[in-house]
């Protein structure tokens, strides 16, 4: 900005009256604050977890859905309206009234997309809920790689759960790692599925026929595969380890999982640790493999 427009606005700001300064600052500053509430508010806070490009196309399919044009117009319609206002000296006209109206429109179009990010998300949620109660593993996948926004992953663990069981191909694979990659919780039991268990203990229970089931669902897996997921936590680590050795897993696992960080005296749900439950193993080689296994890194800590 040159010299002469520099004194051009402090000689404008300067014969503000009081009312119009209010205006002025409940115009912009209201705006702003309701644009950028909605805009978080579309995209929700679960979308905290997701990386820069996921997040921008989220907010991308939130836009396209919700009224995204009425947006634009909107955001429009409050720029003209303060340039008009700047040009017009801070002056009360028509200008002030057309910046609560953009805000109005901003407000209502994003409101919109989010009440349609959640039906979108339940929607899809209730497809895969069908596909898997009918026992279509390839139509469970179909809907799975259809959904490029709202997606129900996160709304309900019943397909992953099952898909988990019913694992034996590299699409299945691609399938459980798209739902992992997009929120769908590796540690919630299905409040439908007869099967109770996490998509964690599926893979527990299946370590001897897919091995490599458990560490990707763990996100440890050495294999390559399309969708990278996040390592576990600590604590779906710990609690692995403990249904594992409740399960009576063999040695193999149970050292899987405790060389990538599970604590055998991690007190999961109150009961006996991973280390006391390796007590009820029955006497042999394996329970002799298991205990080293387990005291092995108890003694390492």
């Amino acid at each position: 900005m040159s010299a002469d427009g520099s004194d051009e606005t402090a000689s404008r700001l300067a014969h503000l009256g009081g009312l119009e300064i209010l205006v002025l600052v409940l115009a912009f500053g209201t705006g702003g604050l309701a644009a950028g509430h909605a805009i978080a508010m579309a995209i929700g806070a679960d979308a905290a977890g997701l990386e820069p490009p996921l997040m921008l196309l989220e907010l991308g399919g939130i836009l396209a859905l919700g009224e995204g044009a009425a947006v634009v117009v909107g955001v429009v319609l409050f720029g003209l309206a303060g340039l008009r206002y700047w040009h017009k000296g801070f002056r009360l006209d028509v200008s002030v009234v057309a910046m609560p109206l953009a805000i109005a429109v901003i407000v209502w179009s994003v409101k919109y997309a989010h009440e349609a990010r959640e039906a979108g998300a339940a929607r899809h949620a209730r497809e895969m809920a069908e596909a898997a109660k009918l026992g279509e593993k390839q139509r469970l996948r179909e809907i799975a790689f259809a959904c490029h926004g709202f997606c129900g992953f996160a709304v309900d663990s019943g397909p992953l759960v099952w898909l988990a069981a019913q694992a034996d191909s590299t699409a299945d694979y691609n399938a459980i790692g798209l739902m992992l990659s997009q929120r769908a919780d590796r540690n919630a039991r299905s409040g439908w599925l007869p099967d109770r268990r996490t998509a964690l203990e599926v893979a527990v229970d299946r370590y001897d026929a897919q091995p490599d089931l458990v560490a990707y669902l763990l996100g440890i897996s050495r294999a390559q595969h399309h969708f990278l997921v996040a390592h576990a936590s600590a604590a779906e680590f710990d609690a692995t380890l403990l249904y594992a050795v409740r399960r009576r897993a063999g040695a193999p696992l149970v050292s899987l999982l405790v060389g990538n960080g599970a604590n055998p005296n991690a007190n999961v749900d109150g009961g006996a640790t991973a280390l006391e439950a390796s007590a009820w193993y029955p006497d042999g080689e394996l329970a002799q493999a298991v205990r080293r296994a387990l005291s092995g890194r108890s003694g390492a800590q």
